[in-house]
């Protein structure tokens, strides 16, 4: 994942996580996501008027006047779809996304929160490949939560 995600630095690179989840049983009520398959994506933010429907032509053009691919990234909808539906073949879900911050932290920045329209899973890895995992909240007075990760090379087929 690593690899992928940092191989278009300096630009930011971005993935779908997609695998499965299960409630454990705890006075939290906490969720074990397993990935079972990392679907890279191409970052296609940009500053020019995208070729995608009405909406997303507006949140397109409202979230992507500053920055550039070297601090920011956008998936792709398309992708995203094509991502869902392959994932459901498999009986998986899309848990969140991946990104680089090739000059930055693995952590969030302020750009990644104010992108965030609902709860979910990001992993971001930054340039010297330090990963770190986060359960980030739609409600922008939570705080992104790291999360504990267990990283293994065992996969189970579906």
């Amino acid at each position: 994942m690593s690899a992928d995600l940092l191989s278009t630095s300096p630009d930011e690179g971005c993935a779908l996580l997609i695998g499965d989840k299960e409630k454990l049983i705890s006075p939290n009520s906490t969720w074990k996501f397993c990935i079972r398959f990392i679907w890279p994506c191409c970052n296609i933010w940009s500053n020019q008027k995208i070729n995608l429907n009405d909406w997303n032509n507006s949140f397109v053009e409202q979230v992507c006047k500053k920055g550039s691919k070297r601090n920011r990234f956008l998936l792709d909808p398309r992708e995203q779809i094509y991502a869902q539906k392959w994932a459901r073949q498999k009986n998986w879900e899309v848990l969140g996304t991946a990104h680089s911050h090739p000059h930055g932290e693995s952590k969030p920045s302020d750009s990644d929160l104010d992108m965030v329209s609902s709860e979910g899973l990001m992993i971001i890895v930054n340039g010297a490949q330090s990963i770190r995992a986060w359960w980030l909240s739609n409600d922008p007075l939570t705080p992104p939560q790291e999360l504990k990760y267990i990283i293994s090379d065992q996969y189970i087929e579906n």
